[in-house]
């Protein structure tokens, strides 16, 4: 589980793993591609550089 901000929502919201659309090791961190229930796709920057 985790909990990205949706700004459909104005809120965080806590999405599942079949949520995730792809991972991506990257300089800044990690990326995480999602879909959020409500049909929105975001990008959750997380990890340390």
């Amino acid at each position: 589980m985790f909990a990205p901000f949706c700004p459909v929502h104005g809120s965080r919201v806590l999405l599942f793993a079949e949520n995730i659309r792809s991972v991506r090791n990257t300089p800044g961190g990690i990326d995480v591609y999602y879909r959020c229930n409500c049909g929105y796709f975001g990008v959750w920057h997380t990890g340390r550089p």
